[in-house]
């Protein structure tokens, strides 16, 4: 509507950051079931159960309408709330360690969030006698950015011609990573055996392409994600509570254990760290700064155009996620069918509405589509920069 505040404009990395805005933007995890209106059967605390099954458990508190898109939700530029208000404002928010759990800290937690330590043997994620190149031998106790890395090309060209495209398919790696709750030792465990994984796939990968790589850092908090170089973004463009988000700026992937046992739903929740890892794919082989210069020249005078370079690079993380997620799904014991039906786009959020500059993370049948492309594991299917625009709708 008019007068709404717009997302804020992105800096080019070659000039400093406007003030007051900020200095680079975030994608933000995937949508989430709406807590109205038709969704699959046991579709987590927001679904009709089917006849005879078991109802999720009470809500704890009143839960806002929430933001739904198929990828996970890049703020590159997003002004809409994702998550506020789902955790009160004296949750704790530093970290448990940078780069994952092994305990929870004593002291108050979010609201439904069990107490106590977790368990000492959560599994690495890795195939028998597999080690991660280059790495530190605990990939989820480090600080920083880790300083493993392989040398090659700091970038793959531009997004419609990358070097991505021609490497061929992912190769599984035999990834045992598996979730069946978002109880927060569950989702601890799972972060720790998956994260392993992506490294190994896309460090692979990247390398067969001659590109640079690099690991992400991650940083796991008992409950809302603590202050980053991308906050202040996420911020300004209304975030609210986010279950997790990739910084571009520190190339860190942030995961919240409090936000995402909230949203109930295994099957959605498996997906975050796959697609929030896509996010760091694209920032290894270069998109970022032309996507940023692209957007600057765009926005906020033509609507169109700045939003669907939005869901050009959302609906290519999401396609990425699925790539790795396919690739791997028979060790993961991954359902496509359950994976594709938890699918949602811009048109099931009630605000997006009638308002274009809301469509920032493509429809349902768009996110579906990229998610079936991505599946196979061969990424040059993923070339969400080339496709029409009716394709990334």
């Amino acid at each position: 509507m008019s007068g709404t505040p717009g997302p804020p404009r992105l800096p080019s990395d070659d000039r400093p950051s406007p003030t007051p805005g900020p200095t680079m933007d975030a994608p933000l995890p995937p949508p989430v079931p709406p807590p109205g209106g038709p969704t699959p059967p046991g579709y987590g605390m927001f679904s009709t159960p089917s006849p005879g099954a078991r109802r999720p458990g009470r809500r704890q508190g009143g839960l806002p309408t929430i933001l739904v898109g198929g990828g996970l939700c890049v703020l590159l530029v997003a002004g809409v709330a994702v998550f506020a208000g789902l955790l009160s404002k004296g949750s704790e928010s530093e970290p448990i360690a940078s780069g994952g759990p092994t305990s929870l800290p004593s002291g108050s937690l979010p609201s439904g969030l069990p107490s106590g330590s977790l368990p000492s043997n959560l599994p690495s994620g890795l195939p028998s006698g597999a080690t991660l190149p280059s790495t530190p031998g605990n990939f989820l106790t480090g600080s920083g950015v880790p300083s493993g890395s392989v040398s090659g090309l700091e970038s793959g060209g531009s997004p419609e011609d990358n070097l991505l495209y021609r490497t061929g398919p992912l190769t599984g790696v035999d990834c045992k990573a598996t979730l069946t709750s978002t109880d927060p030792r569950r989702y601890a465990a799972y972060l720790k055996a998956v994260l392993p994984c992506l490294v190994m796939t896309w460090q692979a990968q990247l390398v067969k392409g001659g590109m640079a790589f690099q690991q992400p850092a991650v940083e796991v908090s008992k409950g809302v994600i603590g202050s980053n170089p991308c906050s202040e973004a996420a911020e300004k463009a209304g975030a609210g509570t986010l279950p997790s988000l990739y910084c571009p700026t520190n190339r860190t992937l942030y995961f919240s254990l409090g936000v995402t046992a909230q949203i109930k739903d295994a099957d959605y929740v498996k997906q975050i760290p796959a697609h929030e890892f896509g996010h760091h794919v694209q920032s290894l082989i270069g998109l970022w700064p032309t996507f940023n210069t692209r957007y600057n020249e765009s926005y906020p005078e033509d609507v169109p155009a700045y939003t669907l370079l939005n869901r050009r690079m959302e609906l290519q993380a999401q396609c990425l996620g699925a790539a790795f997620l396919g690739t791997n799904a028979t060790t993961m014991q991954l359902d496509q069918k359950r994976i594709l039906a938890h699918q949602n786009g811009d048109e099931i959020n009630p605000k997006t509405k009638g308002d274009p500059k809301k469509r920032l993370y493509g429809s349902s049948s768009s996110n579906r589509r990229w998610t079936t492309n991505g599946w196979p594991g061969d990424v040059k299917g993923c070339n969400t920069w080339k496709a029409p625009a009716s394709s990334v709708g």
